[in-house]
């Protein structure tokens, strides 16, 4: 009996010894069977795996293998397994995704959803792709301060291993902005910092902007904000301890909350320069200095002060300058003293200009406006000047640039990136005069004509009795030149009205070129040929009026230079501008004159900001017939807004006047000569700072005088003419709304000095839109 269990022991021994045997490692493998594929080829599987015919079994290469298919995304389940000498791997593949819809979305469309996800018709099924794409979609929505959203996959089973993939998506509401607080701010109130940053509470009439909305982007630039104010009221050691955003316990709404370490306020100690590259110029970089003893500490004046010496330098022969504001706080005295150190630059050279985003303007549209060329020496007011001039072109939302480093180390990029923008503008304008009744304009330009730079502009006004028609075409660099040539036509046509007792008509051509004798003085040329006609006078019409009738050819040549110093050719807040244009007729056609105008304004920024501004301006101009009386059609009729603009005065409102002499008509002779001055300020009306409104109040002075009349000839009689040198004057408001859709400007003006004879306007409205 002892020795038949010990013989059954030992048969069970030895089983499970062979057992073991098959179960541990380094036995060889006979065979790998591939189970469960369908649209993957074995040979496929068999290279992704770490077991094959032939080799040593172990259990680090059945792990790696089972990694490996798992990683390669085509598969939702997979089993390695021995099976006594062999290999068994099981497959369950991923099906193949037939196509993808997204459900729910009303905010972003198709469009805009497929291209930001990496799942694709016809790819295999991924899990973690899947996941990877629905993260991506929640933070774009996050983005545009939805955080509420939801998105919910959905698979639809199809025949032959198939799905549709549908993304179940609950956009929910904007998650607005419920309060914003400031911590630790002792100096400037919870107001004025939050009329600083860009991040605001939510309110009603916040409905065409999204700055109510939470945007973490937009909080880490607030932080700029801050800082930046800060150091230029005084606080060199300011700090932002915190910024954080919590979402209320329902979720529809944040709270942001700053917390802040003002630190002591300082003011500016000594001021001094250590100008080791040329002492010659110290005077000269001193006057560029707008850091003073005794100022409040202000960094950007100090940026500001750096910036103009380095310009001054470079425009005197020093390419290559280092200059660094050696700071030297007196924590006693609360004083930062300075010291300017300027010392010759590491020898830096411009590699390659990178531009990028965008999409409609052509490269060279952008590379032209630069003043500086690939392997020139790296110059900081070039590339600032070339910043700007890029800028007013008016094509972009955006401009930046960015200096990047290279593999050499005497050589640096420039990043140019640009956001584009509409550069076609629809332009309407209304107004009411005493005299027109209701004045209607539309214009529609293209300055990015085809991304090429090109200028395309096509205009109609429209009062009641009034059409003028205007196209112009302008090549600014015409054949790659520095040159701009264009071509203008017009057509403008004026029937009987009651202050105009005549019908005018003026159809003419005018080519024209122009260009740069520097970098501020512009020139242009044009000649001008134009056909006047004035037909159909009232019998009872002066005789100054019917002496006009008939046609009246104009040839003539004109010229102008324009002397621009302002910081922004759109959108001016300091520096000047001057014009003088100059027109001579008689070379063939009917008319013989000169004319003269000339054009001045001046920009004063009230505060560093830009946000107020004093412009000052004065217009004048005299015409005087060569050998020949000035016609009507060639005077200065000044008025309502435009070229001759003096508001509160309707076109032709001011000047010479002449009554019927069969009736009380008064009829507008246009002048010879006139001026006008204009002082305006502009300022933010103090409302929040995201509604984009401003205002103006302004006074226009000015007069326009002088008509030729035959001395000689014995009907005129000289008592029904009104023609003297007086001031007019008048006083306005304005106000300026920047909406998503374009500008809305509203002008109202009153005469305040005035003759019995002039024609007032009171109200002027202009709508800009882009398309």
């Amino acid at each position: 009996m002892v020795r038949i269990f010990l013989l059954v022991l030992f048969l069970a021994a030895y089983n499970i010894s062979e057992s073991i045997g098959n179960e541990g490692e380094n036995w060889v493998i006979n065979s790998v069977i591939i189970e469960g594929n369908q649209r993957v080829e074995e040979d496929t599987i068999l290279n992704y795996i770490y077991v094959h015919k032939g080799d040593k079994f172990t259990y680090q290469a059945m792990d790696e293998s089972l990694k490996s298919l798992f990683a390669t995304g085509l598969f939702s389940d997979v089993s390695v397994k021995p099976k006594g000498n062999t290999i068994v791997v099981k497959v369950l593949e991923n099906p193949t995704i037939n196509q993808i819809a997204f459900e729910g979305n009303k905010k972003l469309k198709y469009d805009d959803l497929i291209k930001e996800i990496s799942l694709k018709s016809r790819m295999v099924y991924n899990k973690s792709l899947l996941q990877q794409d629905i993260n991506h979609l929640v933070n774009i929505y996050h983005k545009m301060g939805r955080f509420a959203v939801s998105i919910v996959p959905k698979l639809i089973q199809l025949p032959q291993n198939r799905v549709d993939l549908v993304f179940e998506i609950k956009e929910g509401p904007k998650t607005p902005i419920r309060k914003i607080f400031f911590v630790g701010n002792k100096r400037f109130s919870d107001a004025k910092l939050s009329a600083l940053i860009n991040t605001k509470e939510s309110r009603w009439y916040r409905f065409f902007s999204t700055s109510d909305n939470y945007d973490p982007d937009r909080l880490e630039y607030d932080k700029e904000l801050l800082r930046r104010f800060y150091n230029s009221e005084g606080y060199p050691e300011f700090k932002i301890i915190s910024a954080n955003s919590e979402l209320t316990k329902d979720r529809s709404s944040f709270m942001i909350t700053f917390s802040l370490e003002e630190g002591e306020r300082y003011s500016f100690g000594t001021v001094e320069i250590e100008n080791k590259l040329n002492t010659e110029y110290n005077k000269q970089l001193s006057q560029e200095i707008i850091t003073k003893k005794g100022e409040i500490y202000d960094y950007d004046q100090i940026e500001d002060s750096i910036d103009a010496m380095t310009k001054l330098l470079n425009n005197n022969g020093f390419p290559f300058v280092s200059i660094e504001a050696v700071l030297d706080d007196n924590r006693q005295d609360h004083l930062i003293n300075i010291k300017y150190l300027i010392e010759e630059g590491k020898r830096v050279y411009l590699n390659k200009i990178n531009i990028s985003g965008n999409v409609r303007t052509r490269d060279q549209v952008i590379r032209r406006e630069f003043r500086i060329a690939e392997g020139d020496p790296y110059n900081a007011s070039f590339i600032n000047r070339s910043e700007q001039r890029i800028k007013n072109l008016d094509y972009f939302d955006k401009v930046e640039f960015t200096p990047s480093s290279t593999q050499h180390p005497d050589r640096v990029d420039i990043n140019v990136d640009v956001e584009e923008k509409s550069t076609a503008r629809i332009n309407l304008g209304g107004g009411y005069s005493t005299v027109d009744g209701i004045i209607g304009q539309i214009s529609i330009s293209e300055d990015n004509f085809l991304g090429r730079g090109q200028q395309v502009g096509v205009a109609f006004m429209k009062a009641s009795k009034k059409l003028d028609i205007d196209f112009n075409f302008t090549e600014p660099y015409f054949m790659d030149k520095e040159l701009a040539a264009g071509v203008e036509l017009f057509n403008n046509t004026a029937d009987k009205k009651r202050w105009n007792p005549y019908k005018s008509v003026n159809i003419g051509v005018v080519p024209n070129i122009g260009y740069s004798i520097n970098e501020y003085l512009y020139h242009s040329l044009r000649y001008t040929l134009r056909k006047d006609k004035i037909s159909d006078v009232d019998k009872d019409a002066s005789y100054f009026i019917k002496e006009q009738q008939g046609k009246n050819i104009i040839s003539s040549i004109g010229q102008s230079f324009v002397y621009d110093k302002t910081d922004n050719r759109i959108s001016p807040t300091k520096g000047y501008l001057l014009k003088l244009d100059q027109e001579i007729a008689g070379l063939g056609g009917n008319s013989r004159f000169f004319r003269n105008e000339g054009n001045v304004r001046y920009y004063i920024p009230i505060r560093r900001s830009g946000d107020i501004v004093l412009k000052l301006s004065g217009n004048a101009g005299y015409i005087a017939g060569l050998g020949k009386d000035v016609r009507i059609n060639e005077r200065f009729f000044i008025g309502d807004i435009g070229s001759y603009g003096f508001r509160g005065f309707a076109m032709g409102g001011i000047g010479p006047i002449v009554r019927s002499s069969f009736s009380s008509q008064r009829e507008p002779l246009g002048s010879n000569a006139y001026y006008i001055g204009t002082a305006e300020l502009s300022f933010p009306f103090g409302l929040p700072k995201d509604l984009d409104i401003s205002g103006s109040l302004f006074t226009d002075v000015g007069s326009a005088f002088g008509v030729d009349i035959k001395k000689s000839d014995k009907n005129i009689n000289k008592g029904r003419i009104w023609d003297d040198k007086s001031l007019r004057m008048s006083v306005g408001t304005g106000i300026v709304w920047l909406t998503r859709i374009g500008p809305i400007r509203m002008d109202f003006a009153y005469p305040v000095m005035k003759k019995k004879y002039d024609k007032s306007q009171y109200f002027h409205i202009s709508f800009a839109t882009s398309f």
